[in-house]
């Protein structure tokens, strides 16, 4: 979901995800990823909302924990967040290898999406 999200959705708000078109409120998926890669996700644009499958299609992996912002809106509440939001939002373990293996994965999309 986009970086402006807040903690006060409700499923009578709209929030379409931009690709398919589901309400990303009603498939209870609201959340917050860190800065860099919404832009990637979302090639620069701010506005907006994806649900995780979209998200995950765009980078061309599966998100993890520590894609989010540790914000309140990411914090696993038990009845706020669908099955696939819980899983990306838990930790796993191998956490460092992961991690490295996230920050190549980013930077290599990076280098070859974008012109300097």
């Amino acid at each position: 979901m986009a970086n402006k999200a807040s903690t006060g959705l409700s499923p009578s708000v709209h929030a379409p995800c931009k690709d398919c078109k589901k309400c990303t409120t009603i498939m209870k998926e609201w959340y917050v990823v860190n800065d860099v890669l919404w832009t990637i996700a979302n090639k620069g644009k701010i506005e907006g909302y994806l649900c995780i499958g979209c998200i995950e299609k765009r980078i061309g992996r599966k998100l993890d924990y520590l894609d989010f912002q540790p914000m309140m809106i990411n914090v696993i509440d038990g009845k706020n967040k669908s099955e696939r939001l819980v899983n990306r939002l838990s930790p796993q373990s191998g956490e460092f290898v992961r991690r490295a293996e996230r920050m190549r994965d980013t930077i290599i999309y990076f280098n070859t999406h974008f012109v300097y």
